[in-house]
């Protein structure tokens, strides 16, 4: 992995999209704002960990991982995402990409990792690309004003046509047995055949979901 082009393929993916040059402030009186930047310095941290027993490299990254998560974004400060590079060995590395859910989400996260992986391809090759112009974040803005209460009730009542009544959930069904704050939870892996993770992906693809 070449860093500085990393680094680099990340930084012009981020400051193609006006979203991701995004911040938000609030005031009293004007109520949220968002605030488009000209241009924002994407955080991208290098750690090299090649010194690490590989018996604490999965501890290490679990408490990296940990303090990231405490550490949080404040909203008001862009871009809200950082990238971090850990290099375990020579030729392995952990890449945590963490980023706040109002500027990016799962579906959105898979074209910017597709627009990143083009421009360091692009960096690093001697193939140069030339992506296409994004789509304006202000043309959904503008088309969203523009939206009519009616029409969107009508779209759903015909989504919809075919519920009688909304599907049950358990915990709707036994409202009293929330989880306690002392109660544990733990974790389980279940490895599928690849045949049918290839499905789900597809599925997923098909029906938009993440």
């Amino acid at each position: 992995l070449d860093v500085e082009a990393f680094a680099s393929a990340w930084r012009q993916v981020v400051n193609r999209h006006s979203i991701l040059r995004t911040s938000f402030r609030w005031s009293e009186q004007a109520g949220p704002r968002q605030v488009v930047h000209d241009r924002v310095e994407v955080p991208v941290v290098f750690e090299d960990r090649g010194g690490v027993a590989g018996s604490q490299q999965e501890e290490r990254l679990t408490e990296f991982l940990e303090a990231d998560c405490a550490r949080g974004f404040d909203v008001s400060i862009a871009p809200l995402i950082r990238v971090a590079v850990l290099r375990t060995s020579s030729d392995a590395f952990y890449i945590v990409i963490s980023n706040h859910h109002l500027v990016l989400d799962g579906w959105s996260m898979g074209v910017v990792r597709r627009e990143v992986t083009q421009v360091y391809q692009s960096l690093t090759g001697s193939e140069e690309i030339e992506l296409p112009p994004p789509p304006a974040f202000s043309t959904y803005v503008d088309w969203l004003e523009n939206q009519t209460s009616e029409e969107a009730k009508g779209f759903w009542q015909e989504e919809l046509s075919n519920f009688a009544e909304p599907d049950p959930l358990p915990i709707d069904r036994a409202p009293g047995m929330l989880p306690g704050a002392d109660e544990e939870f733990g974790e389980l892996a279940i490895d599928v055949p690849e045949e049918l993770s290839s499905r789900l992906q597809t599925a997923a693809r098909k029906h938009r979901l993440t």
